[in-house]
């Protein structure tokens, strides 16, 4: 699944930047 693998990225990327929007990216990846 590419778009999973490409918002997996992103989330990292956002996770770099600030932790709090990248533990809601996993929980709507969760969802």
């Amino acid at each position: 699944m590419p778009a999973t693998s490409v918002r997996a990225g992103d989330g990292a990327v956002r996770a770099a930047e600030a932790p709090e929007p990248a533990v809601v990216d996993i929980a709507a990846l969760r969802l």
